[in-house]
């Protein structure tokens, strides 16, 4: 059974956005469900990375040059990285795909990225993304939402 969550139309309509769209919150609280549910709802070559699986955490062991040139070379026009405080250089990986689709719009990404530590990603985001990102703060289903399911 699938909750529609109020956040959903919010974070969907982030599509539209030319900033990175970060989901932050505890865990089980359906923050890959909700971008699941965006990239079925996107009509746009996208591609999914749960960097909790361990073989594509292993994908993702390269220099940070590497992983950029790879996340670029699936050719996809949106990309979504569940889990994204296990990446290392998260921030200059996310700088580097936005400032490249600046300059090039023919090349422009749009970023998905979720994490369930908070602590975490603020580590992990040290580098400014200010005017690049969009943070929402997903908490668990509201009575509301759980009385319409």
């Amino acid at each position: 059974m699938r909750v529609k969550r109020d956040i959903f139309e919010e974070i969907y309509q982030e599509f539209d956005q030319n900033e990175i769209c970060i989901l932050m919150g505890p865990r089980q609280v359906g923050k890959s469900t909700l971008m699941i549910q965006i990239q079925e709802k996107i009509k746009t070559k996208s591609v999914f990375f749960d960097l909790e699986d361990p073989l594509t955490l292993a994908e993702f062991n390269l220099d940070t040059a590497g992983l950029i040139q790879k996340l670029k070379n699936t050719n996809a026009k949106v990309i979504f990285i569940d889990e994204f405080h296990y990446l290392e250089n998260a921030s200059k990986i996310f700088k580097s795909i936005f400032d490249n689709g600046a300059r090039n719009p023919k090349e422009k990404i749009k970023i998905y990225a979720s994490g369930s530590s908070s602590i975490e990603m603020h580590k992990h985001l040290k580098e400014s993304l200010a005017g690049r990102k969009n943070t929402y703060q997903i908490f668990p289903l509201a009575f509301l939402e759980i009385k319409r399911a």
